[in-house]
């Protein structure tokens, strides 16, 4: 399936909801999130609530989404992660890299604290 990214911009920060199989299409997701930082200069919430499935280009290019945030100066946060995702980050050990919340409310409250 495709994958979509659908931009929420709220109050304090940006939100890129991604839906789909997180694969080849991936390859936008960087350049996406970059525009963002440049865009909004806020901190940025990458939601994987629509993804299921991911493959190592996939990780690959939320890697590179990571850095894209990071070089621009901005914080980004995931948010949504479906079992199987947390299970590829885990064993990529990504989980301890990236940050990560429950969800939108979540990231919120911790950007605002």
């Amino acid at each position: 399936m495709a994958l979509e990214l659908i931009v929420h911009e709220e109050e304090a920060y940006v939100a890129l909801e991604l839906n789909g199989d997180l694969d080849t299409d991936a390859e936008k997701l960087p350049h996406e999130v970059a525009r963002l930082a440049r865009e909004h200069g806020t901190p940025v919430v990458i939601d994987l609530i629509g993804v299921r499935l991911t493959t190592s280009m996939g990780v690959g290019m939320l890697v590179e989404a990571y850095k894209a945030a990071r070089r621009a100066g901005i914080r980004i946060l995931f948010t949504g992660i479906q079992p199987q995702v947390r299970t590829v980050l885990a064993h990529t050990k990504l989980d301890t890299v990236f940050e990560i919340v429950k969800d939108r409310a979540a990231a919120a409250a911790s950007i605002s604290s």
